[in-house]
Parts: structure tokens; C-alpha cells; sequence
């Protein structure tokens, strides 16, 4: 059975000057990754694929290092288009997720709408597992496209429930059947 690690990055350094895609892992998220890249399951691995953003990047780095492999990088494995309000405080993020999910058909304020999201992460990960049949990959990317694509695979409408409990967490299912094997696991 060929497997997918989804994996998200850990606690960003959050910076409102600094365009979103930009920002990088703290230094306890390094420690994380580093942690977990302790996890013998790891060593079935035969691919490495990443967001393009920063944080992603950077988490699918420390991971590649310990494995000695590639990273491929994908654009549409990044996270949600929030681009059109850039950094919101805390409370008004939360309020905006929220809407997000409970409202996949529209946009809002200006973000990428969800379905759009799902469907270009889903489209994404089929790419990579019909390039690479029977292997097992690592996916580095975000939390919110990361709940759209457990969705699809379970088949339910968009929903928040099935966001992570907290950064850097990983789910995995099978590449053949799509099936969840594993729901969200804090590294």
C-alpha cells in the first residue's frame, strides 16, 4: 500500500510587514520537525513534495536533509489565497477562517474561495500520486488546504471540523484508494 504523509508546517514567525508566503518557522518548529524526523516510518519515503511558501519550504528542508532526498515544489500545494488582506489580527483571522469554511462558494473578503482551494490541492496531489505509483511521499504544506483535501477523501461537505488541533500535524491516507489511514497526528 503507497502512502501520503500530508504534513503542515509548525508555528510560523508571524510578521504583518512581511507578505504571508514569506514567513519562515520558528525555531521550536525546527526543533519539532526535527524531532519527528526521529519516526522510523519516515524511512518509506521515496519523495518529497513542498509548497513554495517559506514555512513549507522550510519544514520539507529539515526533513529531506535527514532523509537524504529531493524536494519537488509545487505551487498549488500552497496554502489558501488570503493575499487580498494579507496579515489580520488574531480575532479577525478566526472570524475569516470560520467564514471560509462555513461559506466554500463565496469569497471572502477577497480570499481564494474553498472550493476553489480544494480543488486545486486535490488537483495537485493526484498529480503527484499518478507520476509516482506504488511510492510513498511526504507532502509539506498548509493547514487550511490541508483540512479541504481531508474532506475529499472522506467524502463530506467542507467543513472546519476537519482542520488540525494545532500546527505541525500530519494525516495520511492511501494513494490507490484514497482512503484516511491516519487523521491529524501532532509532530
Amino acid at each position: 500500500m503507497a502512502k501520503i504523509y500530508f504534513l503542515t508546517h509548525p508555528e510560523v514567525i508571524i510578521d504583518s510587514h512581511i507578505p504571508i508566503p514569506d514567513w519562515d518557522i520558528l525555531d521550536e518548529g525546527k526543533k519539532r520537525v526535527e524531532l519527528f524526523c526521529q519516526n522510523d516510518f519516515l524511512k518509506e519515503i521515496n519523495f518529497i513534495y513542498s509548497s513554495c511558501e517559506v514555512k513549507a519550504k522550510t519544514t520539507a528542508q529539515i526533513i529531506a536533509s535527514v532523509l537524504n532526498l529531493e524536494i519537488k515544489y509545487l505551487q498549488d500545494l500552497g496554502e489558501i489565497d488570503r493575499s487580498a488582506t494579507g496579515y489580520l489580527v488574531p480575532e479577525q483571522f478566526q472570524t475569516t477562517v470560520k467564514q471560509f469554511f462555513d461559506r466554500p462558494n463565496q469569497s471572502i473578503l477577497g480570499w481564494e474561495r474553498a472550493i476553489d482551494a480544494q480543488a486545486r490541492i486535490v488537483k495537485a496531489v493526484k498529480q503527484i500520486t499518478q507520476k509516482h505509483p506504488d511510492q510513498n511521499m511526504l507532502i509539506s504544506s498548509h493547514g487550511g488546504v490541508g483540512a479541504l483535501l481531508k474532506c475529499f477523501i472522506k467524502n463530506i461537505s467542507i467543513t472546519q471540523t476537519e482542520d488540525q488541533k494545532s500546527l505541525g500535524s500530519y494525516f495520511v491516507f492511501d494513494t490507490k484508494t484514497w482512503q484516511l489511514i491516519l487523521d491529524w497526528q501532532k509532530i
